[in-house]
């Protein structure tokens, strides 16, 4: 069931092939790229339709209780080192000045609406 996708793309796969054989690259790697995103986009969405379905195998099941847990203790690694840390400083500090600069900012609507209820002040 898994393997559709894949197999259904092999047309594909081989365009993009023909393509980089015929001195257009760019077109192929394209080709590639969206082929690879579309078949995740199927397994995923068949995965999350026959997820309730699959862990009632047990050996499904029994394999995708030691992958979560491994993923998890992955994740914990990753997020203990001081370069993720560094990163995620930086991140939080870029998303803050964003929202800072975006709330300052002037847009032309919200200065026009201003100029506008100036002038309806200055009428009165």
């Amino acid at each position: 069931m898994f393997g559709a996708p894949s197999l259904l793309l092999i047309p594909v796969k081989l365009a993009a092939l023909y393509f980089i054989a015929h001195g257009q690259p760019a077109l192929g790697l394209m080709a590639v790229i969206g082929a690879k995103i579309v078949g995740t986009a199927l397994i995923a969405r068949i995965y999350a339709l026959t997820h309730s379905s699959l862990l009632r195998i047990g050996w499904f099941a029994f394999l995708h209780s030691r992958f979560l847990a491994f993923k998890t203790r992955v994740h914990e690694v990753i997020k203990s080192t001081w370069f993720y840390k560094a990163a995620r400083r930086l991140r939080m500090r870029m998303r803050a000045a964003i929202a800072e600069s975006l709330s300052r900012r002037r847009t032309l609507w919200r200065s026009r609406w201003e100029a506008a209820l100036k002038l309806s002040r200055r009428r009165r």
